[in-house]
C-alpha cells in the first residue's frame, strides 16, 4: 500500500499541533493519501471522503457505480456557489453513470472525473487559489 505525505502530520503527542482553531483561519489541506485513507488537516479519514475549502466530512459512496444523483444530492443546496467539483475514482480513472453525469449538467455543476490521487493534487491547488472547489474522492481501494 503506497502512501504519499507531502507534509508533517501532528500526532497527539506532537506539541505543536494547534489545540484549538479558528473556522476563519481553517483551510481544507490534503496532505497525502494511501489506497484506504486520505490525510486531512491531520486527520487520518479512512474510505470516501467530501472535501470543502472549509469543511470535511466522509462520504457514503465506496464503489463508482455508487455515485449516483441521489449519493450528489446535497451539491444542489451549493450549486450556485460552487465553481468546480472533483470527482476522484479511487486508484483508477473510470466514467460517471450516464444519470450521474445528466443530473451534474441539468443542475449546472461543471466537474471532473480523475484518479483520486490526482483529485488530491487538483483540489489544494484550486483551494489555493481561492477557487469554490470541492473534491468527492473514492478511496484507492478496489
Amino acid at each position: 500500500s503506497r502512501s504519499i505525505v507531502t507534509e508533517p502530520v501532528p500526532t497527539k503527542a506532537d506539541s505543536s499541533a494547534p489545540a484549538t482553531f479558528s473556522l476563519e483561519e481553517w483551510r481544507t489541506s490534503i496532505q497525502g493519501y494511501s489506497d484506504k485513507y486520505f490525510i486531512v488537516n491531520g486527520y487520518i479519514m479512512g474510505g470516501s471522503v467530501a472535501l470543502f475549502p472549509k469543511f470535511i466530512a466522509c462520504w457514503s459512496p465506496k464503489k463508482v457505480d455508487e455515485i449516483t444523483p441521489a449519493s450528489l444530492s446535497f451539491l444542489s443546496l451549493i450549486s450556485g456557489e460552487l465553481e468546480h467539483l472533483i470527482i476522484g475514482t479511487g486508484r483508477k480513472h473510470y466514467q460517471l453513470p450516464k444519470d450521474t453525469v445528466e443530473w451534474l449538467s441539468e443542475n449546472g455543476i461543471t466537474h471532473e472525473v480523475c484518479e483520486s490521487g490526482t483529485g488530491c493534487a487538483t483540489f489544494n491547488y484550486m483551494r489555493d487559489s481561492n477557487r469554490a472547489v470541492v473534491a468527492l474522492l473514492l478511496s484507492r481501494v478496489e
